[in-house]
Formats: structure tokens, sequence, C-alpha cells
């Protein structure tokens, strides 16, 4: 019995990789197996989250209580995986944004902008974030980066969501475009659960004929819906960005060119 569980376990925990990827980890649990999990034992956790107060926890646990006995001696990790995930999705799609967090956010702007100076010698491409952008309490950040492979769009993401305010975001939606060798461009989109938000992001970026870039929009949802108004803003900050970092050249600047 105990070696069968041992092996249920490891081939659960192989699965949840496969589904998640980099996704699996969890820092708001923790998760101990005993000898007699899935058959007749539940995990042992412990919930230590400080964007839940007591009794929201408490509301989690009893979820996850439950999801055990309706699959009592069976793997239960993915489905705990999913309600807290789903948890933790509805507590943030309803949290408002106050100006004490945009003032946040302008400072996790500095400090992206730091860490990615620090390693402009190295791998990951130099980042470079605007300003916040506020509608009806949600709010809008975009971030620039220069990219030349599809490893660079990696960092650059990776880069990104260590910074805890950005990953804590309803979506990071994003789209780059790469020109490569041979008249070859290489170019993707992400929506991040913001339906076209990312294939609308990758039109801007062929408009604009903008090579050898990624744009990621963060969105923080503040609890009341913007309609198209969300797309609008979504382009505005990204279009303002790239202009910034000279991805994409002034309207002004192209009509002096062309009296030249």
């Amino acid at each position: 019995m105990e070696e069968n569980n041992a092996q249920l376990q490891q081939e659960e925990l192989e699965a949840l990789t496969a589904i998640f990827g980099d996704q699996w980890q969890f820092h708001s649990e923790k998760v101990t197996l005993p000898k007699d999990y899935p058959s007749l034992a539940p995990p042992i956790y412990l919930l230590s989250s400080p964007y839940l107060d007591s009794r929201e926890k408490e509301i989690l646990s009893g979820k996850l209580e439950e999801a055990y006995l309706n699959c009592a001696g069976q793997p239960v990790l993915f489905q705990w995986s999913e309600i807290i995930k789903d948890a933790f999705l509805e507590k943030f799609e309803s949290y408002p944004v106050n100006d004490a967090e945009i003032q946040e956010m302008t400072s996790n702007t500095q400090q992206v902008q730091a860490s990615s100076e620090a390693t402009r010698q190295g791998c990951t491409p130099a980042v470079s974030s605007g300003e916040p952008f506020t509608d009806r309490k949600s709010t809008f950040q975009a971030h620039v980066a220069e990219v030349k492979s599809k490893d660079d769009v990696v960092a650059v993401i990776q880069l990104l969501l260590a910074n805890p305010k950005i990953a804590r975001a309803t979506h990071n939606m994003y789209a780059y475009r790469i020109q490569g060798s041979g008249g070859v461009w290489i170019q993707d989109c992400e929506d991040d659960g913001e339906t076209q938000a990312g294939s609308r992001l990758l039109h801007l970026l062929q408009l604009a004929d903008v090579r050898d870039a990624i744009v990621i929009v963060s969105r923080w949802y503040g609890g009341i819906q913007l309609g198209a108004d969300r797309f609008k803003h979504i382009n505005n900050v990204a279009r303002l960005q790239l202009e910034a970092e000279g991805f994409i050249k002034h309207k002004e600047a192209k009509k002096s060119n062309k009296r030249r």
C-alpha cells in the first residue's frame, strides 16, 4: 500500500508539472503528502497568504476539505490547485485599485527599471514601464523592451512577473514582433484572459511597423466593467510607451520629414 501511494504521489506531481509548467509554484500554500496519501489520508496543508483574511482562509479550507471528501482515496492536488486559483482570481478581480496602490505601481516601475538596468550587461533585456492610467478604478500600465529572440521574450516576462504587484495584475497581456533573417517575422501574442487584447496589441505592432520589441500591458480590474473602452486604454498605454522608447515615431516627426 505504502509503495503504491508513493507511486501515485509521484505520478500526480509529474502530471501537475506537465499541466502548469513554471506556474507550479504555490507561495500561499504548503503541502505535505503523508505516506497514507491518497489511499487513506488527505494531504496536510498550511494556508499562509497576506491577501486573505482569517474568514477567507476558513472558507478556502472548507472547500479544500470538501474536495478531498468528494474524491477520497484518489489524488486531489489538481482539484486543490484549481480551487486555490479560482479563489485568488475571484479575490483580485473585485479588488479596487486606490491612490496608494497607484503610487506603489509607480514605485514598482522604478524597481523594474532599476532591476532592468542592473541586468543590461547580462542576458535580460532592459525593460521600461510607463505611467499607470486609471479609468473607473481599473488601472493599466505598459511595459516595453527590445527583444531579438524568443529567449529574450521569456526573460522579459519573467523579469516583470518577479515584481509582486505586476504578478498580481488581473491580466498581463502582451505581443512581440521580431525581424528574423531572410525577411521572416517572429511574432506572437497572449491575451492572459482578456479576450482579443493580445491580438489587438500585435495588430498595433504590425500597423506601426514596430521591430524587435515586446509590449506588455498589465491591467488591475477595479470591479467596474469598461466594455470596449478597455481595449482603447490597453492600446493607448502601449502606443505611448512604444513611442517613448522610440519604437514608434511621433506623427509630428513624420510630417516634418515629409516637408523636407
